[in-house]
């Protein structure tokens, strides 16, 4: 019995000593990077900070990572964007261990105050840094707000940010997704919305399935959207856009499985048959061509011109074809115009393929 007491004992001074060391270690390791990160040496700075997930691995206790991520923070705050960019790539391979942040709102004060910037791409590494952290700070008024402001930024580069933060708090935020909901969709129909930025847009819509209301209001425009922009790539994402939203909110599923298959064809059987008619008008002036072959002699068609009071018989049955052969490449020109119009938000390739032939006559 003391035998079993006294190992019980050591036992447990053994666990305390291994937890002691593991402290001990654990400090080290931190004040070692923290030691770079005061460094005057930009390439020093950025070993330290691409150390971290490392450490949070190896040591992950709350009041470690808590300061880490102040320091972080600080570097984020008073460094340069390619440091900036470091610190957004810790906080994006350690999402797993942002909950242990104790200060949240320290830290958010730090990484926040950089969103005031001059610099565009500062504010865009600001914004990733935000939707990065979003399951903490989702909730957060000044944020929803900064990320409402950035969505009309006339930089593409924080627009994007932007557009990811968007989609990073409506995954979380219930309020943020609601709030937001109009705004997207103003952008989307809009005109002076770049078609690319519109396509990276409608995959938030993914996230409007915390009320049935809004998912109801998501589903009516999304597919009132698809006869409006029948272009391939558009079509593809909303209808994806769509099924991620039915399988979240689980309603609407039948409906989408009848909307779904109806519209990936439309623009290709159009295309399609245009393609086929220009085939055959080819084939008409092809004809056309033979014809000269076979032309009346010129007294002949002159004397058959005179007869009929038609300029165009002394030229033979040759000048009729080709009046035809203009007539219908007119008008597949036409088509081709139409068919253009119709998917001015179409991805390059589509374009390019529809761009192959420049009918004018």
């Amino acid at each position: 019995m003391a035998s079993g007491s006294v190992g019980s004992k050591f036992s447990g001074l053994g666990a305390e000593k291994y937890g002691a060391d593991q402290e001990q270690d654990a400090n080290s390791a931190l004040l070692e990077l923290d030691k770079g990160l005061r460094s005057t040496r930009v390439g020093e700075q950025c070993e330290a900070i691409v150390r971290f997930p490392r450490l949070f691995e190896k040591y992950p206790f709350p009041i470690l990572i808590n300061s880490s991520f102040l320091k972080l923070a600080d570097v984020f705050r008073i460094g340069n964007n390619f440091l900036r960019l470091c610190v957004l790539r810790v906080t994006q391979q350690s999402e797993k261990h942002l909950d242990k942040i104790l200060n949240v709102d320290e830290f958010l004060r730090r990484i926040f105050s950089v969103i005031h910037s001059n610099d565009p791409i500062a504010r865009a590494l600001t914004l990733r840094v935000l939707g990065s952290i979003a399951c903490i700070i989702s909730e957060r008024k000044n944020t929803h707000h900064s990320i409402r402001t950035s969505l009309d930024s006339h930089d593409e580069v924080e627009m994007e940010a932007a557009i990811f933060a968007a989609s990073c708090f409506a995954a979380q935020s219930r309020t943020f997704a609601v709030g937001i909901c109009n705004k997207i969709a103003e952008m989307i129909q809009g005109l002076a919305t770049p078609v690319e930025m519109k396509l990276k847009l409608i995959p938030i819509f993914q996230h409007m399935h915390h009320d049935a209301q809004t998912a109801a209001k998501v589903r009516q425009l999304c597919v009132e959207m698809l006869p409006s922009y029948p272009a391939r790539g558009f079509v593809m994402v909303t209808l994806h856009t769509l099924s991620l939203l039915s399988a979240k909110t689980l309603i609407d599923i039948p409906q989408q499985a009848s909307v779904t298959p109806t519209f990936p064809l439309e623009f290709q059987t159009q295309f399609t048959q245009l393609r086929a008619e220009l085939l055959q008008a080819h084939a008409n002036l092809l004809a056309a061509c033979t014809t000269l072959q076979t032309c009346p002699p010129p007294a002949i068609a002159t004397a058959m011109a005179n007869v009929s009071g038609k300029e165009i018989q002394r030229t033979g049955r040759i000048g009729t074809q080709l009046q035809q052969c203009v007539a219908q490449f007119r008008m597949l020109s036409a088509k081709y115009g139409d068919l253009l119009q119709a998917s001015f938000d179409a991805d390059l390739t589509t374009l390019k393929s529809l761009t192959q032939y420049p009918l004018s006559f």
